[in-house]
């Protein structure tokens, strides 16, 4: 296996848990957690393999689409500043 694949299963592998963790605590399945985030990332971010991929390239420095996708999606002035927030503090 190549870092290419080893880094986009890695993320894969954290994102899943991450899901699991969230609606653990939120006391859902871990599909609602999942349909959320695809539906709200939709048209910007195609299905969860994209999500990984602009989240691979975040970690590699470039996180301008994801944070793109993530801006086209909020849903008020708060959600900026948290995504801004987000990335200034998280510079890989």
């Amino acid at each position: 296996m190549g870092y290419e694949t080893d880094q986009t299963q890695g993320i894969r592998n954290n994102r899943l848990q991450e899901v699991k963790d969230t609606a653990a605590a939120r006391g859902v399945n871990p599909r609602t957690i999942a349909d959320v985030y695809i539906r709200r990332l939709s048209p910007y971010v195609k299905g969860t393999g994209e999500f990984d991929a602009r989240v691979g390239q975040w970690l590699k420095g470039h996180p301008v689409e994801l944070k793109a996708a993530l801006e086209k999606c909020s849903l008020d002035a708060n959600d900026q500043g948290r995504i801004k927030a987000f990335f200034d503090a998280n510079r890989p």
